[in-house]
């Protein structure tokens, strides 16, 4: 491919110019700030478009060269040669991707072909790719890895065909990535996951649920068993009932039942009475009342006065002693001495009195704990006393009264049997409540195992469904990181390939610029360079600026060379060189005049050197 002319309609600060260029060296020279660079980066935007991303410090961004004072769209047209046939490229670019305009013409036949990816379709490079092999500028004479060029120097190395890793390795990227994320969580993994959670759960409600079930079935049959055990002893217990009626029935009469029901209550009743006991109780009540003295009633005189005599003796002991002398001075020692007796012996005659009130009062407790627990509620002991003796009294008529009507009537040979009956009754009444419960149970749960619509086996087969689909999605993303790992190492094993081919070439030609005083090129599978001066080996970034820019341009022209073979399409250069010495920048005119014979070189500088390149 070869560029043929070019028309700026408007680019940046350029407005309405046409160049031509011809097969071999196009050499340009301006002075700063003329535009050259933007020619430059007019002809990238034709085959490649622009970023309209990027903010406006980027090389080919549509910020840095919309038309200064306009917003009318911007571009124009460059017209190319591609295996004989020619072309032309329209591109207008706008504030937005969407109002770019491309169009491409086939100029030998007059069609509109498809504008898509101009720069790769005809060069084979991405837009990185084309900078790194067909682009040298001052600021940037520099080589770095990108997958598009390792493709080309591998294949060209190897013999093999191109093959798109980025590509690949994106959709390989992408299919991992839709069954399971590299960082946190999400894609089809995780939503099976989670749908196998929620589906284990639900097999385990489903179990337990059938166990539930299971238990009231089980309970249901206990209950009839229960029930037809039940029905059977009421069915037992009807029949001894009605038989007894028969028997009993034709002998008692109307006053006979109430003489029975009297008999039923006082024998009831007189289980409750303890006659004994109550005697013991008024036995007890009577001695607590014996024994109980009445306090003598509390004269608040007696006591002061009691007090009063007992300060004063002592007080007239005191003077005695201390004013008086001679004998009677002994006579103060006994007035203290009897004032102090008469305040111990208040003391003591007020604890008696109180002793004497407590063990009254805790007689009275006892007293009325005693009538308390007869259900007795009277004031005084006395009254109390003449209760008790009432109730030991109808106690007895009720065991009297109780004796008599088991005596007087012949009839009661039939007591046995009429007990009987009272308790048959009772019985049936209670076997009665008992089934109610039982067909209440059992309803109850006879709707609970009509309602269950558990399906454990269903819920089994769902679990098993998604433990297949999950072992089948992990199996895949599985396969897809292998594939990514293969793809990654037979990059590696390219890089190997080519690198031996690009060292050769770049240091043969370092050498033959620098006299053999460079002798050797090393470049790793980063791209980073090395270079060997006299038997030692460096990194690039401790030679001279102009070392670095000749190794590079060297790097670059292997590149091209490795890429394209003697068939190398262009190379631009904007204004590089500047930081080489005549020498070698004598031998870069040399390798480029060599290489115009089959490829088209634009060159751009201000500096008058570059007339060299037309000589």
């Amino acid at each position: 491919m070869t560029i043929d002319k070019i028309h700026i309609r408007s680019f940046g600060k350029i407005r309405d110019i046409t160049v031509t260029f011809n097969r071999g060296i196009n050499t340009f020279i301006n002075e700063n700030s003329y535009g050259k660079t933007t020619v430059v980066n007019f002809i990238r935007a034709m085959l490649y478009g622009m970023d309209y991303r990027k903010a406006g410090g980027a090389e080919v961004s549509a910020k840095t060269y919309m038309p200064w004072n306009s917003k009318d769209k911007f571009g124009g047209w460059m017209e190319f040669s591609h295996n004989n046939r020619s072309y032309r490229v329209e591109r207008y670019f706008g504030a937005s991707q969407r109002s770019e305009q491309c169009t491409l013409y086939d100029l030998t036949n007059g069609e509109v072909i498809n504008c898509d990816n101009i720069g790769e379709r005809f060069l084979g490079l991405s837009e990185q790719s084309f900078v790194q092999c067909m682009y040298i500028g001052q600021e940037n004479i520099t080589v770095q890895s990108n997958s598009n060029l390792e493709e080309k120097l591998a294949g060209m190395v190897q013999g093999g065909d191109d093959n798109n890793y980025d590509s690949a390795m994106k959709q390989l990227e992408n299919y991992a990535r839709k069954y399971k994320l590299f960082r946190g969580r999400g894609g089809l993994i995780s939503e099976t996951e989670d749908r196998l959670q929620q589906a284990t759960e639900q097999l385990r409600q489903a179990r337990s649920q059938r166990q539930l079930v299971n238990s009231y079935r089980n309970r249901i049959d206990e209950i009839d068993r229960r029930r037809q055990a039940l029905l059977q002893q009421y069915d037992s217990a009807e029949k001894q009932y009605q038989k007894l009626n028969v028997i009993t029935s034709s002998e008692f009469t109307e006053k006979d039942v109430e003489k029975e029901r009297r008999k039923a209550v006082l024998e009831e009743r007189i289980k409750k009475q303890n006659v004994d006991k109550l005697q013991q109780d008024i036995a007890t009540v009577n001695s607590l009342m014996v024994n109980s003295v009445q306090p003598i009633a509390e004269n608040p005189f007696r006591k002061i006065a009691f007090w009063a005599l007992a300060v004063l003796m002592v007080l007239v002991g005191i003077a005695l002693f201390v004013f008086v002398d001679g004998s009677i001075r002994w006579a103060g020692v006994f007035a203290f001495l009897a004032g102090i007796c008469f305040a111990v012996a208040s003391l003591i005659m007020d604890k008696k009195l109180r002793d004497v009130a407590q063990k009254r009062k805790q007689n009275d407790d006892k007293i009325t704990a005693v009538f308390t627990s007869y259900g007795l509620q009277v004031s005084g002991s006395t009254a109390g006393l003449e209760a008790m003796y009432s109730l030991q009294q109808k106690w007895l008529q009720d065991q009297t009264e109780l004796d008599l009507l088991k005596t007087v009537n012949q009839r009661d040979s039939y007591a046995k049997e009429r007990l009987e009956m009272q308790s048959l009754y009772q019985s049936l009444q209670q076997l009665k409540s008992d089934i109610r419960q039982l067909d209440e149970e059992r309803g109850r749960l006879s709707h609970a195992v009509d309602s269950d619509n558990s399906d454990v086996s269903a819920c089994q087969d769902v679990v098993n469904n998604l433990n297949q689909q999950l072992a089948e999605m992990q199996k895949k993303w599985q396969a897809a990181i292998y594939a990514m790992e293969y793809m990654k190492q037979a990059k590696e094993e390219m890089s190997d390939a080519y690198i031996p081919a690009i060292n050769s070439k770049c240091g043969r030609l370092l050498s033959t610029f620098s006299n053999g005083r460079l002798t050797g090129v090393t470049v790793n599978k980063d791209f980073e360079i090395f270079v060997t001066e006299q038997g030692e080996t460096h990194p690039l970034s401790v030679f001279s600026k102009g070392i670095r820019e000749l190794t590079l341009f060297c790097f670059k022209m292997v590149l091209s060379e490795i890429v394209y073979g003697d068939h190398i399409p262009f190379v631009i250069i904007d204004d590089a060189f500047v930081n080489l010495d005549d020498k070698n920048f004598n031998g870069v005119v040399s390798l480029l005049r060599s290489l115009s014979k089959s490829t088209q070189i634009i060159y751009m500088t201000c500096h008058q050197r570059g007339k060299l390149m037309c000589d």
